[in-house]
């Protein structure tokens, strides 16, 4: 019985290790990706006349659409001054991997008429498709959009909060007084009304 309850504790704490590796991993591919949209944006998105083609404005290495591109020698472009950190880093590899030509120094800001025409994109909303904005403000416009989800996603997490209070037989003022004692928090809204009720007794 002892094997088998010492086997059952090793099989536990391999499936726990297994989790947090998982977890780490999850983070890792998470804060990779959120590296990434501060440095590109999926071509995909973008909104542009069918005649004009910007595939040359492509990070070959990422495929991405650099925010801010920068330019080789050699006039190719990549999303970062020292290559892309997807795979190409020029200290370690110091040739354009396009064309091959030797990179001595960190790659340039374009052109301002180059730069121009990259702000001026078109291109999607991530969160919101049926949004199109300019390539410059877009960063800015998803981070409101964000915080304008997340905002809408806490009050209707609170209104089914005091609907939940007020079915539990507590007024609408006493529910939201719980509620904002409880910092938002809703599960422990509950407590703070118990805790208020003995208070008041």
């Amino acid at each position: 019985q002892e094997k088998q309850r010492a086997e059952a504790a090793r099989l536990e704490q391999e499936k726990q290790r297994a989790a947090a590796a998982k977890a780490v991993q999850q983070a890792d591919r998470s804060a990779a990706s959120a590296r990434a949209e501060c440095r590109v944006v999926d071509p995909a998105r973008l909104i542009s006349p069918q005649s004009v083609d910007f595939s040359d404005l492509i990070c070959m290495v990422c495929g991405g659409l650099p925010f801010s591109p920068m330019q080789t020698p050699c006039e190719h472009y990549f999303c970062s001054s020292e290559g892309c950190p997807e795979g190409w880093d020029r200290k370690t590899f110091p040739a354009c991997p396009q064309c091959r030509t030797p990179i001595a120094a960190p790659l340039s800001t374009p052109p301002k008429m180059v730069r121009s025409i990259v702000g001026g994109l078109q291109i999607r909303c991530r969160l919101n498709p049926e949004h199109v904005v300019r390539l410059d403000a877009l960063q800015q416009h998803e981070r409101e959009e964000q915080a304008e989800r997340e905002a809408a996603a806490r009050r209707q997490q609170q209104q089914e909060g005091l609907e939940q209070l007020r079915s539990m037989g507590f007024g609408e003022a006493k529910a939201r007084r719980a509620i904002t004692q409880a910092g938002g928090d809703l599960d422990g809204a509950p407590a703070a009304l118990i805790e208020e009720d003995e208070d008041e007794d």
